[in-house]
C-alpha cells in the first residue's frame, strides 16, 4: 500500500511539471482543473516541487473571486527534468518508393511518421516558449540553431537533458545541505503551528519566562516570545535556501550548456552562426573554464620536478 501511495505521489509531481511546461504558469486551482487531481494532491505536489527547486512562484495575481494567488512556473532544473522524460526517436523509413499516396497513407509507418512530426513540432513550441520564460539563450534561439543544424537539434536538447538529469551538475555535498535545510524548514513550520495552537488558549501566555534561583530566592531572568524567535529562524532559513537554489540554478544552466556544446561542437554546418546571445553564453563558459584551467596549471607546476 505504501508503495502504491509513493507511485501516486511521484506521478502527481510530474503531472504538475508537465502541465506547467506545456501550459505555462498557473495557480494551484488551475493546475488541478487541468487533470483529474484532488486540490490537496496538487497542493502537496507543488509544495514538494518548490522545496526541491523544480518550480517557483513567478507572480501574484488576483483570481476571479478577488483573492490574491500565486502563479507557479518551472525553474530551469524543472524544465530540464521535463525534457529528460521526453523521447524523439525517429520512426523507420516510410513505406516503399513508388507506392500511391492513397496506399501510403494506410501504411502504419506513415502514421508513425506523422505522429513523430507533430510531437517534434510540439517540443519545438515548448522549448521556445519556456526559453523566453527562463531567459535561456539556447532555448530562445532554437529556431536559429535549427536553421543551421536541422531539426535534429531538438534530439540534442533532449539527450543533453537526459544526461544532466542522470548526472546533476550541482555538487552532491551542497545538494545534501539543501535537503537538510528543507527538513529544518519543515520542522520549524511544524513547531510554529504547535506553538500557535498552544498560545491561542486564553490561559496560556505567549511569552516564556525564566528565573534564576539564588539562596532560595527566585529572580526573573528573561522573558521572550518563542513564536518571534521561530519566525526569525524561518526567515533566516528561507534566505539561505534562496541563495543555494540560485547557485543550483546557475550550475544547472552551465552544466546543460556544456553538455549541449559537447554534442554539437564537431557537427559540420554551412557557414557560421551569427548570434550575439549564443556567442555571449559560449564566451562566459570559456572564461569559467579558463579560470579552472589556471588553477590546474598552478597545481601541475607545484608538483612538477625539474631534472637536469
Amino acid at each position: 500500500m505504501r508503495q502504491a501511495n509513493k507511485s501516486t505521489r511521484i506521478d502527481a509531481q510530474f503531472e504538475v511539471i508537465k502541465i506547467l511546461a506545456e501550459k505555462g504558469p498557473m495557480n494551484m486551482w488551475q493546475i488541478k482543473e487541468q487533470r483529474t487531481l484532488y486540490y490537496s494532491t496538487v497542493h502537496k505536489a507543488v509544495s514538494t516541487l518548490a522545496n526541491e527547486g523544480l518550480i517557483q512562484p513567478v507572480r501574484s495575481v488576483t483570481s476571479e473571486k478577488n483573492v490574491q494567488t500565486w502563479l507557479f512556473g518551472l525553474t530551469f532544473k524543472g524544465f530540464v527534468t521535463y525534457l529528460a522524460k521526453l523521447d524523439l526517436n525517429s520512426p523507420l523509413v516510410v513505406g516503399e518508393r513508388g507506392k500511391p499516396m492513397k496506399q501510403l497513407r494506410k501504411d502504419r509507418r506513415f502514421n508513425e511518421k506523422m505522429l513523430f512530426s507533430k510531437k517534434r513540432s510540439h517540443v519545438k513550441e515548448i522549448v521556445e516558449r519556456c526559453g523566453k520564460q527562463l531567459d535561456y539563450p539556447l532555448f530562445k534561439e532554437c529556431r536559429i540553431l535549427e536553421k543551421h543544424f536541422g531539426q535534429s537539434i531538438y534530439r540534442h536538447f533532449l539527450k543533453a537533458a537526459k544526461h544532466i538529469y542522470a548526472y546533476p551538475p550541482f555538487p552532491s555535498g551542497v545538494a545534501q545541505i539543501l535537503k537538510t535545510m528543507e527538513k529544518q524548514k519543515t520542522e520549524l513550520l511544524r513547531t510554529k503551528k504547535a506553538l500557535s495552537t498552544l498560545t491561542q488558549n486564553d490561559s496560556a501566555s505567549k511569552y516564556i519566562v525564566t528565573f534564576i534561583e539564588d539562596n532560595g530566592k527566585k529572580t526573573k531572568s528573561t522573558e521572550y516570545d518563542p513564536l518571534k524567535e521561530i519566525d526569525e529562524d524561518i526567515r533566516e532559513n528561507e534566505s539561505e535556501l534562496r541563495i543555494l537554489l540560485k547557485k543550483e540554478d546557475e550550475w544547472w544552466r552551465r552544466g546543460f550548456a556544456e553538455c549541449f556544446f559537447e554534442r554539437i561542437a564537431y557537427v559540420e554546418i554551412k557557414g557560421k552562426i551569427q548570434n550575439e546571445s549564443l556567442l555571449k553564453l559560449a564566451e562566459e563558459l570559456r572564461k569559467k573554464k579558463e579560470l579552472e584551467l589556471d588553477v590546474l596549471e598552478r597545481a601541475v607546476s607545484l608538483f612538477a620536478v625539474k631534472t637536469n
